[in-house]
């Protein structure tokens, strides 16, 4: 039995190949993440049309060292008062304490 209801993650997931990509795994990946939640994330990202999903390529190269490669992208303007938002969303379905 999972050890908590729902997990909602709170972020900024961009209307583009690798948000659709993220939100299509995130549903479809069977048990392992049958709890979370995306409703908030397809909600957030229908707000801001205009940002991308942050993306980290991680490679292992042939004689063992490792890279990285990151952009950014939608997590640089992702707003405290987004963030605040995204909480009294989540809350206000809950009926839970908003969030000032």
């Amino acid at each position: 039995p999972p050890v908590v209801n729902a997990v909602i993650p709170i972020c900024k997931v961009g209307c583009d190949s690798t948000g659709d990509k993220l939100i299509k795994l995130l549903e479809e990946c069977g048990e392992e993440c049958r709890n979370v939640d995306t409703k908030f994330i397809k909600t957030q990202r229908l707000k801001d049309r205009s940002a991308r999903t942050a993306l980290a390529v991680l490679p292992i190269y042939d004689d063992g060292r490792r890279g990285c490669f990151f952009d950014a992208a939608g997590n640089s303007d992702f707003s405290p008062i987004e963030v605040v938002e995204t909480l009294n969303s989540i809350a206000s379905r809950s009926s839970g304490p908003s969030v000032n």
